[in-house]
């Protein structure tokens, strides 16, 4: 898609950061848009890869309008008010409506690969269910499917390997920075991971040839990991000794564990995402999907472990 101008919203968060990224580096010209003030770290983040940045809420529809003015290409993030999965629905729904208005030629929509599987889930004692969050996103796929767009495709990513680093990490893994990998994850079930880099090379690939990607539901996953060599490996970038312990939802819990992390742990345990192989993926559609030995050597720096 020659002279394309892509907006990007939930710029700030690490999809959306990863997105403009690699679109600027494409040679896109990229609008960048999120709630944080203009001289936030992370606004500033963005503009050093010549991007436009658009203070702006998607709840405001004339603000998401004027941004999608001459827009011919929109790279979409789930976002809303902390907590509230309807609000990220409500606001993807706006979102596509204005696209429509707009006539853009290609929408690219984040949301979660494994949906449906995290609505039969019960709540294995932690008080947490999923079923918001999962209903949240088909909303948002079911309102692209019959959406008047041109093009459309929908990235589902599985696990983000970012969940490993600060912020998230903090939340995901309390005692990381204690050099403690200590989780309800079982020792013997691999993680399926992806990392927003990798997220962020579909989602130029899908601009590059939007026809084979239209109208696409893609499963992204790079490789397949148990928490024990995920331990492991990070201990072996950092040079420092990372420990792993499983945890019962119980102790997880009494440790200062959210209901919600717990709870996600458990069902990665029980149920996971059931995406295909990274090789499966990789042989449909040709990018290379990026290790996570791979990718931790190179956020060696980014850990927040004993150092």
């Amino acid at each position: 898609m020659p002279h394309t101008t892509v907006l990007v919203t939930g710029a700030a968060g690490d999809q959306g950061a990863s997105a403009v990224r690699h679109l600027s580096d494409a040679g896109y010209s990229v609008r960048a848009m999120d709630a944080v003030a203009p001289d936030s770290p992370r606004a500033q983040y963005l503009a050093q890869f010549g991007a436009t940045y658009i203070q702006g809420d998607l709840a405001d529809p004339e603000a998401v309008d004027r941004a999608m003015q001459g827009v011919t290409a929109v790279f979409a993030v789930p976002v809303g008010a902390p907590g509230n999965e309807l609000d990220k629905a409500e606001l993807g729904t706006r979102l596509i409506e204005s696209a429509e208005r707009a006539d853009v030629e290609m929408f690219v929509q984040t949301t979660v690969a494994g949906l449906e599987r995290h609505l039969v889930t019960r709540d294995y004692g932690t008080g947490y269910h999923a079923n918001e969050y999962a209903a949240a996103r088909l909303r948002i796929e079911a309102r692209l499917r019959k959406s008047a767009l041109r093009r459309w495709v929908v990235l589902q990513p599985v696990a983000l390997m970012e969940n490993f680093l600060p912020p998230k990490a903090h939340r995901m893994f309390p005692w990381g920075s204690e050099g403690r990998l200590d989780s309800v994850h079982s020792p013997d079930v691999p993680l399926q991971l992806v990392s927003v880099v990798d997220i962020a090379r579909y989602a130029v690939a899908a601009l590059h040839e939007p026809d084979r990607f239209n109208r696409q539901l893609i499963e992204l996953i790079a490789d397949e990991v148990r928490i024990t060599d995920i331990a492991a490996v990070i201990g072996e970038v950092t040079n420092t000794r990372i420990t792993y312990r499983p945890l019962t939802i119980a102790d997880a819990l009494r440790d200062g564990m959210a209901p919600g992390v717990a709870h996600s742990q458990e069902w990665a345990n029980q149920v996971g995402y059931g995406a295909p192989s990274p090789h499966d993926v990789h042989k449909s559609w040709g990018i290379e999907p990026t290790p996570f030995a791979e990718w931790a050597r190179d956020h060696a720096d980014l850990f927040d472990v004993p150092r």
